[in-house]
C-alpha cells in the first residue's frame, strides 16, 4: 500500500501523472490536505473516479493552537483526521513538507519501519538550489531528537520529475521521468472533471496575460505597479489581462486592468481557455516553466528576472531579492541551454516591445 497527500491542486496533477505513469495497479491512499480554494469539490470528484482505495479530506483547521500543534507533530499525534493508528505504508509520496505530512510518516514509520519517503515535483523546487523540505535547521534538529520516526531522519528513496535532467539534485539513479499530460490522453480529461473544467475552452483572442504575484507583501524589493505599467506600454495592441494569484488582494488593480477571470490555477487555466494567441508575462513565477513540462505547452513566455534586476526603475537593492531573482535567472539558462525555446528573457524596454510583436511561429520550439 502506498499513500500520496496534496495540498495544492498542481499536486493534484502531478499525483495522478505518477499513480498512472508508475503505480497504475498499487492499491493507494490519497489525502486532500483542505487548505487551497475548491478543495472539498476536488476530494468529492476523485472520489467519483475510484483511482484509489481510500480518498481522506483532513481538515487543516484541526490542528490546534501553535503548541498544540508542534506537540503533536513530535508525538505524531493525528487529530485531523479518523485514521486506524495501525495503518502503514510501503511508500508515502510528498511534494515538500506539510504539517499533516509529518504526522502520517511517523505514524506509518513506527507500524513498518521500512516506509520509504519519495519525492513528487512541485514547481522549480525540484529544480533550484532549495531544500525540497521547506523547515529550518533547528526546527529539523529537535524533531529529529525527540521523534525517532520523524522523517526527517529519511532520506527520499526517488524522484518524480517532468525533466530529471534540469535538475540540480545528484541523485540520477533514483529520478523517474513524468510524462507531458497530453489533450488526447485520458487523465488530460479525469482533470476537466475533477477541477469541473468543461470540454469546450474559451478562446482569449490576441492578447497578453500578465501573471501577478504578491511580490511587495513578500517582502522582494521589486516595484510591481512600475513592471505592469511597462508591460502594458509594451503590449501595445494586444489585450492585457491581469491573472490574480491566489492570495492577492482582487482589488489591487483597480478598474484599468482586465482580470482573467477564473479560479483555476493557472497551469489548468490551459484546459479552459484557448490561449493559442496569447503571450504570457511573469515577474518571477515559477508558471514560466511548468505548462511546457506539464502539457506539452508551447506558447511564448517572457520571464522579466534579468529586466527587472537590471533596472533600477523596476527594483531596489536587496540581497535577497538578488538571490532569488538569480537563481531563475540561472534556472532559465539551463532550461535554454536544453533546447527549450518558449521562454525568452528581456534586459530591456527595448527587448520587452521587440518579444512581444513577434508571432508565436517566429521563435524556434
Amino acid at each position: 500500500m502506498i499513500a500520496f497527500i496534496a495540498w495544492t491542486p498542481l499536486h493534484i496533477i502531478n499525483i495522478l501523472n505518477t499513480k498512472q505513469t508508475y503505480f497504475q495497479n498499487v492499491e493507494a491512499d490519497l489525502y486532500v490536505y483542505g487548505e487551497f480554494n475548491g478543495a472539498e469539490s476536488v476530494f468529492e470528484n476523485i472520489q467519483k473516479e475510484n483511482i484509489f482505495h481510500n480518498v481522506y479530506f483532513v481538515d487543516y483547521k484541526k490542528m490546534g493552537s501553535s503548541i498544540v500543534s508542534k506537540i503533536n507533530v513530535l508525538l505524531n499525534r493525528n487529530v485531523m483526521v479518523e485514521l486506524d493508528p495501525a495503518i502503514q505504508y510501503d511508500i508515502i509520496f510528498t511534494q515538500g513538507g506539510n504539517y499533516f505530512l509529518k504526522i502520517l510518516f511517523g505514524i506509518s514509520k513506527k507500524n513498518n519501519p521500512q516506509t520509504e519517503l519519495r519525492y513528487i515535483e512541485d514547481g522549480l523546487a525540484s529544480y533550484l538550489n532549495i531544500t525540497l523540505h521547506n523547515i529550518s535547521g533547528f526546527r529539523k534538529k529537535v524533531m529529529n531528537l525527540v521523534n525517532p520516526y520523524s522523517m526527517f531522519l529519511t532520506e527520499f528513496s526517488g524522484y518524480y520529475l517532468y525533466d530529471p535532467s534540469l535538475s540540480n539534485i545528484n541523485e540520477k539513479e533514483k529520478m523517474h521521468q513524468l510524462p507531458p499530460i497530453q489533450p488526447t490522453d485520458e487523465l488530460y480529461r479525469r482533470l476537466q472533471r475533477i477541477f469541473g473544467i468543461g470540454e469546450k475552452r474559451e478562446k482569449i483572442k490576441r492578447a497578453v496575460l500578465f501573471l501577478d504575484q504578491p511580490l511587495e507583501v513578500d517582502g522582494y524589493k521589486v516595484k510591481e505597479e512600475a513592471v505592469l505599467e511597462a508591460v502594458s506600454n509594451a503590449a501595445m495592441n494586444r489585450l492585457l489581462y491581469v491573472k490574480l494569484h491566489p492570495r492577492t488582494n482582487p482589488k489591487k488593480y483597480g478598474e484599468e486592468f482586465q482580470l482573467l477571470k477564473t479560479n483555476l490555477p493557472f497551469e489548468l487555466s490551459f484546459l479552459a481557455y484557448d490561449f493559442e494567441e496569447t503571450v504570457f508575462v511573469s515577474a518571477l513565477s515559477t508558471a514560466t516553466f511548468t505548462p511546457k513540462l506539464i502539457f506539452g505547452i508551447t506558447n511564448r513566455f517572457i520571464l522579466l528576472t534579468d529586466f527587472i534586476l537590471h533596472n533600477e526603475a523596476y527594483s531596489s537593492e536587496d540581497e535577497r531579492t538578488e538571490k532569488v531573482f538569480q537563481g531563475v535567472s540561472e534556472f532559465y539558462q539551463r532550461y535554454h541551454s536544453r533546447g527549450y525555446r518558449n521562454v525568452m528573457m528581456p534586459k530591456t524596454p527595448e527587448e520587452l516591445v521587440e518579444m512581444m510583436e513577434e508571432k508565436p511561429h517566429e521563435y524556434n520550439e
